[in-house]
């Protein structure tokens, strides 16, 4: 049969346990190229492929479907960071509330929070840590299958202040300024409200202002993200409400 590579790897990716299938496939295909015994049997085996995944993919659609809710309500939330979904290099601590990094290469490192912010209106704080060298890039993203050793926002997927003063969102090289600079003190508050598609931030209670204001930003899942580089570190801070330093426009609505 003919097999569409990009195709399937595309229907593959979608969900995080078909990773080690798309591999295999990955493998198979480089086998199938080529011109030798192993023809017949790679092209089985990959046809054999492709028809266990359909026998499951209506499955794993559902299991997408079923994120459970996590509505926002006067910015409360209580997240911690993402074990398993860090990049290496980066240790966390003190309940995954805690992480840092130090390498001696220069390459951005991603740590996502441990569960998705659905509805309604979030609020948490990266408390800076004085060992920090390089400035963080901090905010969301709205996916988790990608490679954690790149910062998040160089995706389309990823909105982030960063600490340079500057914003980033889907490049990894510049954006337009932002803010203040923010790197190994102070208090960096921030603030997704899903019900009118903003991210905010404010600086040891000022209110810096909505660093975004995208469509897409009402639309979860979206998980707390923060990339960090060489030498750097941060706590994570929930369970606030939205400080009065936020104006009203960021105030939350009824979540549905």
């Amino acid at each position: 049969p003919k097999v569409d590579a990009r195709k399937l790897q595309e229907v593959l990716t979608k969900d995080e346990q078909y990773i080690p299938i798309l591999r295999k496939a990955h493998d198979l295909f480089s086998e199938y190229g080529k011109q030798n015994d192993l023809h017949i049997n790679c092209q089985k085996q990959v046809h054999d492929l492709i028809s266990e995944f359909e026998k499951h993919s209506s499955q794993a659609q559902s299991q997408k479907a079923y994120i459970p809710r996590n509505p926002g309500k006067n910015g409360f939330c209580d997240f911690t960071l993402d074990q398993n979904h860090s990049a290496q290099g980066i240790t966390l601590s003190h309940g995954n509330k805690s992480c840092y990094l130090q390498e001696a290469g220069y390459c951005f490192r991603t740590v996502l929070g441990n569960a998705p912010m659905t509805s309604g209106i979030y609020y948490w704080e990266i408390h800076a840590d004085p060992r920090t060298e390089n400035e963080l890039k901090i905010g969301v993203s709205s996916e988790r299958s990608f490679n954690l050793n790149t910062a998040f926002c160089d995706y389309d997927f990823g909105w982030a202040f960063y600490g340079l003063g500057q914003l980033r969102h889907g490049n990894n090289s510049s954006g337009p300024k932002f803010g203040k600079a923010f790197k190994n003190s102070g208090i960096l508050g921030i603030c997704l409200d899903m019900n009118k598609g903003t991210l905010g931030f404010s600086l040891n209670g000022e209110f810096l202002g909505a660093a975004f204001v995208d469509e897409r930003l009402k639309k979860g899942p979206f998980w707390i993200a923060v990339s960090l580089l060489h030498k750097a570190g941060f706590q994570l801070v929930c369970g606030k409400a939205l400080p009065p330093c936020f104006p009203k426009q960021h105030l939350l609505q009824k979540s549905k």
